[in-house]
């Protein structure tokens, strides 16, 4: 439905952003972690990107399975974001490195 202010209409659409995937398929862990973490899926995994706070990408990998491991050791203690895609849809995690 419209909702007509003074002289502007504003009317609600569709939500534009990707599906999530359903979080309860998958596991990120260990979080924290000292370095290697594990991430498995009931879906098949098709990209990983890690980002930090500031939104810089530091790594994107294309995947084909349902499980991998990833080696965060050189990077530095703090949080990171990690955005999974699948068949099923988009997921964005936060990791924590010790």
């Amino acid at each position: 439905l419209p909702i007509i202010t003074n002289t502007s209409i504003t009317t609600f659409g569709e939500n534009l952003s990707v599906n999530d995937f359903d979080k309860t398929k998958l596991s990120v862990y260990p979080n924290p972690t000292n370095g290697i973490l594990f991430i498995a899926s009931e879906s098949v995994l098709k990209q990983l990107k890690i980002t930090n706070m500031l939104g810089q990408t530091l790594l994107i990998t294309s995947l084909n399975t349902n499980q991998t491991t990833i080696n965060l050791e050189s990077f530095s203690s703090g949080s990171y974001f990690i955005t999974i895609q699948s068949n099923d849809g988009e997921i964005t995690k936060r990791v924590i490195k010790n």
